[in-house]
């Protein structure tokens, strides 16, 4: 488990942004240790780690949820799991027009 302050020198943000993230639901609300403390763990850093890579891709915060509910969503089918069409296609021109 991590405290906030590890968790945002690792992922090279700013305290104040994992809180943002926690708030807006992009992260969970995380565990709290006994002393009350929170307590981030790995599902935290891999999240914010995706954050800001998908932002660069000129993602919105709102497609980056869609994006996050999506690999939340492990007890359904792939099928059912699949962006619409026009999401789709736009992710993959900002992909393939950020790798030159």
């Amino acid at each position: 488990m991590l405290t906030i302050g590890t968790l945002a020198k690792a992922a090279s943000t700013q305290v104040e942004t994992i809180r943002y993230y926690v708030r807006i639901g992009l992260l969970a609300k995380p565990a709290r240790t006994a002393g009350n403390c929170r307590a981030y763990g790995s599902d935290h850093s891999s999240r914010l780690s995706f954050i800001p890579r998908s932002r660069d891709l000129g993602l919105s915060i709102e497609q980056i949820r869609a994006l996050l509910n999506l690999g939340d969503q492990r007890d359904r089918d792939c099928a059912a799991r699949l962006l619409d069409p026009d999401q789709c296609n736009e992710t993959h021109f900002e992909v393939a027009n950020s790798q030159g």
